[in-house]
C-alpha cells in the first residue's frame, strides 16, 4: 500500500461534540489530497475515540497535555507531510487549496501556518485578532490555533514535539527554525471557537497568555507554568498492573505442554504475554508488571521478555491469587486512581478493551472482564478493595460469580466486559499460534492433566 501524502494529526480531549464536524472537514480535504487521519486523544471520557474510529481515523491514546499527544500521534502516523489542526477550528475550502499549493511546492525545509481567526461575532474577538497580528509580526508567536503544516523530513530532524501541556505550540516552532525550517503563513484561516475566552473572559484569557509567554522566554519551567491554565477537567491517573510468570518450560501452561509438550507451551505463553503488553503500549496508562519468581534476576528476565523497564517490574508476593491481585492494586493505587489487573494468557487483547474497561469505571466502581471458563481476565477498581479478593476459592469456575457476590456486598457498582478465553488447552490456541514448530499432537487426541491447572500465575480462573 502507497504511503499517505498528509497526515492530518487533531489533538482531542473530550471532544465528542465537535469531532464529527472537524471529521466532516477533513473528509472535504481528502478529496483533493491522498491523506491519513490521525487523533491523538488524551484521555477523553466521552465518546470522542468511539467517534473518530466510527469515522475510520486511527486513534492513539497518550497522557493528557496537547505536546504528549501530538508526539505520540506522529510518531503512529505515515504521511509524508504533517497538518496539526485543533478539533475547534474549522478546515475551509481555502485551506484545503493553500495545502494543495504548499504541497506542490515540495519545499521540505518550508513549513507553514494559517491567519488567525475567532469564529465568534463582536468587537472584543477582532481586538484579540489583531493583537495576535502583532503578536506574529514583531515576536515571531504563533498560536496552535493556527495550525501548522510540515514535512516529516523537517520535524524528525527537528526533534518533535516536547512532552508539555502547554506552550508545545512555541516550542515546536523554534525546534523548526533550529532545523533549518523557514517559516511562511498562509493566506487562509483556520477560524477557532473562542471558548475560551467566553469561558474565561476575553481580558483575562490574553492577560494570562501574555505572561505565560513572557515568564516562557525568560526561562520558565513550562510544566510549572501549566498550573496558571483552568483544567477542564481532572483527568484520573491510570495504572494497568500485568501479572505475568517467567516463560520457563515445564513452568507455565502446563495443561498445555501435556498436549503439545513443555517447549511449545512457553513460546505460545511468551508469544501470548508480549502481545498483551504490545497491545498496551500508547494507551495513556502507566504500565507495571508483577512477576514471579520474585527474584532480581527473573525480574529482568521478565522485563526483557515484555519490553518494559525493569523498574515497572515487581515481584509478586508470596500467597494466593488473591492476595497478590490485592497487594499489586494496592500498590498501583498509591499513584493512580483507577487500576486495572490483566493476565498474560488472553490471545487478541487490545488497546480498545483496556479503553473499554477504564471507561467503564466512570459509572461503575469495579469492572470484570470474564473468562469462558468461569473466572476473569480482568479486573479493575477505583479504590482498593481487599475485600473483593477474599474468600474466593481460586481456580474453580465459580471464581467470578463468587467475585460478583463479594462486590455486591460491598455496595460497589459494577461493569462487565465481553467475555474470552484465556490459554489453558490445545483447544484454546489460536490457529495462528500453531504450527510444526509447536510440536502439537494430533487434534483429536484427548486431552490429558487435571480439569483445572492450579499452577501459581498460570491456570484458570483470574489473571496471570
Amino acid at each position: 500500500m502507497t504511503a499517505p501524502g498528509l497526515t492530518v494529526l487533531i489533538p482531542t480531549l473530550d471532544e465528542g461534540a465537535r469531532i464529527d464536524r472537524i471529521l466532516d472537514d477533513i473528509d472535504a480535504l481528502s478529496t483533493v489530497v491522498d491523506l491519513e487521519v490521525v487523533v491523538a486523544d488524551g484521555g477523553s471520557r466521552d465518546g470522542t475515540r468511539e467517534r473518530a474510529r466510527r469515522r475510520g481515523a486511527r486513534v492513539v491514546v497518550s497522557g493528557p497535555g496537547r505536546g504528549v499527544q501530538l508526539a505520540a500521534g506522529a510518531s503512529k502516523s505515515n504521511g509524508a507531510w504533517l497538518f496539526v489542526v485543533h478539533a475547534d477550528c474549522t478546515v475551509q475550502p481555502t485551506v484545503h487549496a493553500d495545502i494543495v499549493r504548499h504541497l506542490d511546492r515540495g519545499e521540505e525545509d518550508r513549513y507553514a501556518y494559517f491567519r488567525f481567526e475567532l469564529d465568534g461575532r463582536g468587537r472584543r474577538f477582532r481586538w484579540v485578532e489583531r493583537g495576535q497580528r502583532a503578536r506574529e509580526r514583531w515576536l515571531g508567536l504563533v498560536y496552535g490555533d493556527q495550525g501548522l503544516l510540515m514535512s516529516r523530513a523537517l520535524y524528525e530532524r527537528s526533534g518533535g514535539y516536547p512532552p508539555w501541556r502547554i506552550l508545545e505550540d512555541v516550542e515546536i516552532l523554534r525546534r523548526l527554525d533550529l532545523a533549518g525550517g523557514r517559516r511562511h503563513r498562509l493566506d487562509a484561516s483556520l477560524p477557532t471557537s473562542p471558548r475560551r475566552y467566553e469561558k474565561e473572559g476575553t481580558l483575562s484569557a490574553v492577560a494570562r497568555n501574555v505572561r505565560v509567554a513572557a515568564s516562557f522566554h525568560l526561562g520558565g519551567d513550562p510544566q510549572r507554568l501549566a498550573s496558571a491554565y483552568p483544567a477542564d477537567r481532572t483527568v484520573p491517573s491510570r495504572t494497568v498492573v500485568v501479572f505475568a510468570k517467567e516463560p520457563i518450560p515445564g513452568r507455565v501452561k502446563t495443561r498445555l505442554a501435556a498436549d503439545i509438550g513443555n517447549d511449545a507451551a512457553a513460546r505460545i505463553y511468551r508469544t501470548l504475554g508480549r502481545e498483551t503488553v504490545e497491545a498496551l503500549h500508547g494507551g495513556g496508562w502507566r504500565i507495571q508488571v508483577f512477576a514471579d519468581p520474585p527474584d532480581e534476576g527473573a525480574r529482568r528476565r521478565v522485563a526483557t521478555w515484555l519490553g518494559v523497564p525493569v523498574e515497572d517490574v515487581r515481584p509478586q508476593i508470596d500467597g494466593d491469587l488473591g492476595a497478590r491481585m490485592s497487594a499489586a492494586m494496592e500498590e498501583a493505587f498509591l499513584s493512580s486512581d483507577r487500576v486495572c489487573v490483566v493476565g498474560t494468557d488472553v490471545p487478541d487483547l487490545d488497546i480498545e478493551t483496556f479503553d473499554r474497561a477504564f471507561a467503564a469505571l466512570d459509572d461503575a466502581d469495579v469492572v470484570f472482564g470474564p473468562a469462558t471458563d468461569g473466572g476473569y481476565y480482568l479486573v479493575g477498581a477505583t479504590t482498593h478493595r481487599p475485600g473483593l479478593f477474599e474468600g474466593i476459592t481460586w481456580s474453580t469456575r465459580s471464581v467470578l460469580s463468587t467475585s460478583l457476590d463479594r462486590a455486591r456486598e460491598m455496595g460497589a457498582r459494577v461493569a462487565l466486559l465481553a467475555a474470552r478465553t484465556d490459554v489453558d488447552t490445545l483447544a484454546d490456541v489460536p490457529t495462528r499460534l500453531l504450527g510444526e514448530s509447536t510440536g502439537a499432537r494430533s487434534l483429536q487426541q484427548p486431552l490429558r492433566g487435571p480439569p483445572i491447572d492450579t499452577q501459581l500465575g498460570s491456570g484458570p480462573p483470574g489473571p496471570k
